[in-house]
């Protein structure tokens, strides 16, 4: 699938947001990013992760989307950060017999089970804003002696500046490569900047407050 069709599938799942500016934004909600930054778009992970059909596509077009960059080696683990991410790893083990774990936002890894030792690993992600969440999860497994693929396969990837490859805190370039299913780069300022409030629109955590992004 191309990134139109997935832009589809999430639109008709209803977990697919972005605010239109062509319209009055008194009447719009725009979004609060766990960062608390705000937004102009959002993409509501969880209408997949309750959708089986849709996890299983996007973990194999994930595990797709590596292949395609023909990678020298294949990860004897897939890692994704908690907590939304792990279903669609724990498909990719499913589906390609690689054994998959999850690293916790403290940095605890919880590694495959019946293994004795990961030396290379593969991280994906559900959506990546600042990447921050991957880059403390490859942090985490680099320190643990672990080595980790140069590609993130990711649904969503919406970097206000639509960049391909993550940073560090620094807004030093990493070379891990991100590698979406959709790419849409959405505005995102600090709340205290955010124009949509200059405007009378309302910022909600979207997640906690789904349906006013839906209806919208």
């Amino acid at each position: 699938m191309n990134t139109n069709d997935w832009r589809s599938i999430w639109k008709n799942l209803g977990g697919y947001w972005k605010f239109d500016h062509d319209h009055d934004p008194a009447i719009q909600p725009h979004a609060i990013l766990t960062s608390g930054n705000h937004s102009d778009g959002y993409g509501n992970s969880r209408v997949i992760s309750a959708n089986p059909c849709a996890v299983t596509r996007a973990a194999l077009d994930m595990w797709d989307a590596f292949l395609q960059e023909r990678p020298l080696n294949l990860p004897q683990a897939v890692f994704a950060p908690e907590t939304s991410a792990p279903p669609f790893a724990e498909e990719i083990k499913r589906y390609k017999s690689v054994p998959f774990g999850s690293i916790e936002k403290d940095g605890t890894i919880n590694w495959p089970k019946n293994v004795k030792k990961v030396r290379t690993a593969l991280v994906i992600e559900d959506v990546v804003t600042t990447g921050g969440s991957v880059v403390k999860a490859i942090k985490a497994l680099e320190d643990a002696g672990v080595v980790v693929l140069p590609y993130v396969p990711v649904i969503l990837n919406r970097n206000t500046d639509g960049k391909d490859y993550l940073e560090d805190e620094s807004g030093n370039t990493l070379a891990m490569r991100i590698l979406p299913l959709i790419k849409e780069p959405m505005n995102i300022w600090p709340s205290e900047e955010c124009p949509l409030c200059c405007k009378d629109s309302t910022a909600y955590r979207p997640k906690e407050n789904w349906s006013l992004f839906a209806g919208s």
